[in-house]
């Protein structure tokens, strides 16, 4: 062989090591990040099951007594004890399904949604029956390992096969695993952040628990007495000698109950914002905003809208962004507390004074949003992540806004205590819902970013001359 052809082939082959080394190091990198996310969802495990058991001791406190009793909820009487314990049990038992699908993927159904073609087909796309699929089978995927038997694996590694062949098959093989790999712990992570979610949502329904079980233990403790205000003008029962089973929130009951949703309003608001703030580039904002300029309009952004969508990355506006953030989650806390501690037994003046500020603090979390979102996102998009928010925060804010004064001014305080839960299952749904959204963005800009190169420079000539035109 001339001495330049061996020359050639020996660059071929360093470079084709070079390459191995790399991939092989990022191969190990993500299975170190998959052996992580796989402790994690161990130790969230461990914790449910602690949390678990906290709840049914709770439930069986002194033969159930507690958990059983009903509580005043004007005009209805609720089993408030007994229904926190079903929703934590329930949450608990969708996060579990969530760790578990996190731990061992879902379940599905043979020959359905693309598994027929993966029956027929290898890693590599070629028929299994083809005599090409033993030697381009993957050396990495255990499913293409297993489909070879002990002949046609040994044939795979045998003498005729140049080293140079067998290491360009592990080069495809190791791309193959390692998009594999990525795909795998990006459906471990969004499981495990939703499991996080309904897990924080359990708290919320086992502080309530612990504190409403408290408070019939402490009630049951008192003397029975008579409420000096007919049931109709408040929202404490009238307890007599012989209807010892009944619990009656007085107002330091009500103030502890508010702080308790109040606080996980405040964490559910408040905490991403705190994340954000560990994004020390701008990148990830003006990145966000070239992508959905680029999915509106089905094209590649302008230079004009290049400057609108990098410009969200401003530092002096993400951090006028985050401190707007931050108020709108006190407020939030602010204007729950005053919902859940409102009387209708009080004095006029003393009602006065808790609906004028939550109406006040109602008007201001709209005011602070809407400024939120025009120092965002100066670019408005019609569809995607942002609007979805948008959305959610109005029917949270409207649903106490509306549901709750209107309980207020006719003495339901079964209805602002709903307002409030319900607000709450919003913002639950929303957190959940989230990384499926932000999965069907992905898609959708990689969808637009397919489209041929012709026909994106077709529809910005297009566009260009419609605007010289007009």
């Amino acid at each position: 062989m001339p001495r330049n052809a061996q020359h050639s082939l020996q660059q071929i082959d360093d470079e084709l090591d070079g390459r191995l080394q790399l991939l092989e190091k990022s191969y190990d990198a993500l299975a170190e990040v998959y052996r992580v996310l796989e402790d994690r969802v161990g130790r969230l495990l461990t914790g449910v099951s602690f949390l678990t058991a906290a709840v049914l001791a709770l439930a069986a406190l002194n033969s159930s007594q507690y958990a059983t009793r009903t509580y005043y909820l004007a005009p209805f009487h609720v089993p408030l004890a007994l229904a926190t314990v079903v929703v934590f049990l329930v949450t608990v038992a969708f996060a579990v399904i969530l760790l578990i699908s996190a731990m061992a993927g879902p379940l599905g159904l043979p020959m359905v949604a693309g598994e027929e073609q993966k029956a027929r087909l290898g890693s590599g796309g070629y028929k299994k029956d083809s005599p090409c699929y033993v030697f381009k089978s993957s050396q990495l995927d255990y499913e293409d390992i297993t489909d070879l038997d002990r002949s046609e694996w040994d044939s795979k590694w045998s003498g005729s096969r140049q080293l140079r062949e067998l290491k360009r098959n592990r080069e495809e093989s190791l791309k193959d695993g390692i998009r594999s790999l990525a795909v795998k712990i990006s459906f471990k992570h969004d499981r495990n952040a939703e499991a996080v979610v309904m897990l924080i949502y359990a708290l919320l329904a086992f502080a309530g628990a612990v504190f409403v079980v408290a408070l019939a233990a402490y009630q049951s403790a008192q003397p029975p007495r008579l409420s000096p205000l007919p049931v109709q003008a408040s929202s404490q029962a009238p307890v007599a000698s012989g209807q010892a089973t009944e619990i009656t929130l007085r107002l330091w009951a009500r103030l502890a109950l508010s702080v308790i949703f109040g606080t996980y309003f405040w964490l559910a608001l408040a905490l991403p914002n705190r994340k954000e703030q560990h994004y020390v580039s701008s990148r990830h904002h003006s990145m966000h905003g070239l992508m959905w300029s680029s999915l509106q309009f089905k094209k590649l952004p302008t230079t004009s809208r290049v400057q609108s969508a990098t410009a969200q990355g401003d530092p002096v506006q993400q951090s006028a962004v985050r401190r707007l953030r931050g108020v709108f989650s006190a407020v939030t806390f602010i204007l729950v507390v005053l919902m859940l501690i409102y009387d209708n037994g009080w004095p006029i003046w003393a009602k006065a004074a808790v609906i004028i500020p939550e109406l006040l603090l109602v008007y201001a979390c709209i005011a602070i949003y809407v400024s939120i979102v025009r120092r965002s996102r100066p670019y408005r998009t019609q569809r995607g992540l942002d609007f979805y928010v948008e959305i959610v925060v109005v029917i949270m804010i409207s649903m106490m806004a509306v549901g709750g004064v209107t309980s207020e001014l006719n003495g339901w305080y079964f209805g602002q205590f709903m307002a409030v839960w319900l607000a709450s299952l919003v913002l639950l749904v929303a957190a959940l819902l989230r990384p499926t959204l932000v999965l069907s963005m992905k898609h959708a800009y990689h969808q637009a970013r397919n489209v041929p190169a012709m026909h994106f420079d077709g529809v910005i000539r297009n566009h260009g001359e419609h605007r010289v035109a007009r």
